[in-house]
């Protein structure tokens, strides 16, 4: 798929909650302030979506598009450690569980005591 507008309704509701889910994983494991989320790409007519965290304290005058270059540097050890946490984070927002709205999870939860 080329571009974001040719997704259909299924595909952008369970992209938006991907999204979602990964820009709060990155935020917690990482302990950025924001992330930001762009579709960028010309050229090769694709459709790949950049998530980037930004650190606390970055300077308000750095620009966008050097939020990444604000991040420290990662071994692949660290990488790995990262992804591995990140799995975790996802998992955990993204089990069916985690998709009942919370007032639905709270109103089972009293029911259930």
């Amino acid at each position: 798929m080329p571009y974001s507008a040719d997704l259909d309704d299924s595909e952008a509701t369970e992209l938006g909650r991907l999204r979602t889910a990964l820009a709060r994983a990155l935020r917690e494991v990482l302990a950025a302030e924001f992330v930001l989320t762009f579709v960028l790409g010309l050229g090769v007519a694709h459709f790949h979506e950049h998530l980037v965290p930004r650190p606390h304290g970055a300077p308000k005058d750095a620009p966008w598009w050097q939020s990444d270059e604000l991040l420290p540097r990662a071994d692949e050890r660290e990488v790995a450690d990262l992804a591995r946490r990140l799995a975790q984070a996802l998992e955990a927002r993204l089990s069916p569980r985690s998709a009942m709205p919370r007032a639905k999870r709270a109103a089972r939860s009293e029911t259930s005591r």
